[in-house]
């Protein structure tokens, strides 16, 4: 089954899917040409669905990220005109930079709504009107319920920025280390030269060619590591 991948935030209804259906197709019609096809029936359906999705997206920002040439121009931009994502694995990792944002300010409005509960509930007529209702819960324990929410979405907002907030340079090196570590976790071993096949025909689905070896993957997987541990 496809992951959804919500656009925008709560209020917007279309739903996007990656790893897309045309990514998929084209991954698969260039296993033979790489002799890969039995590397890759090794995965389950399930891993296969997590690698495709990546491997589009490692593929896409790696891709579309800023060439030399363009990096000087590109950073000389005002941080106003950032440049747009304009793939869907692109507008993936903004979307969860937005809802990075979007828990941490729920999170804080939560918090302040816990205290003015609480600094209400001190009132008399309010105590009150709490004790003629059968279901309002007791304020005491309104303000701690709504503090533990708050709790959840900020560490949730945390873990989020600490996945997706890196810049699109960055970015990449990132995803090929979810790869690899993910690869690491179904097989017990890191399997870079496995990876670096993968990456090959992922590119031959876009349309594009890469020299990527094993030795390559490992390099970019490491410095990654270190980066964002």
């Amino acid at each position: 089954m496809k992951s959804k991948i919500v656009v925008g935030l709560a209020a917007e209804q279309d739903v996007k899917t990656i790893p897309s259906e045309s990514f998929s197709q084209k991954f698969e019609a260039h296993l033979d040409e790489f002799k890969a096809r039995e590397k890759w029936n090794r995965f389950q359906q399930a891993d296969k669905t997590f690698l495709l999705m990546y491997l589009e997206m490692y593929c896409a920002l790696a891709v579309t990220r800023p060439g030399k040439q363009e990096r000087s121009s590109f950073q000389r931009r005002p941080r106003k005109t950032r440049r747009r994502p304009t793939s869907d694995p692109e507008r993936f990792v903004e979307r969860k930079r937005s809802l990075a944002v979007a828990a941490k300010n729920l999170a804080e409005q939560l918090a302040n709504d816990a205290d003015e509960i609480e600094t209400m509930s001190r009132e008399p007529e309010v105590l009150q009107a709490f004790s003629r209702s059968t279901f309002a819960p007791r304020p005491h324990d309104l303000a701690n319920d709504l503090r533990e929410y708050s709790s959840v979405l900020r560490r949730a907002s945390e873990g989020l920025q600490g996945s997706w907030s890196r810049t699109y340079r960055e970015e990449p090196g990132n995803i090929l280390r979810l790869l690899a570590d993910y690869i690491k976790q179904q097989t017990g071993e890191d399997r870079y030269a496995d990876l670096a096949l993968l990456v090959r025909v992922a590119y031959a689905a876009i349309g594009k060619h890469s020299d990527c070896d094993g030795e390559l993957v490992r390099k970019i997987v490491k410095r990654a590591r270190e980066r964002y541990v």
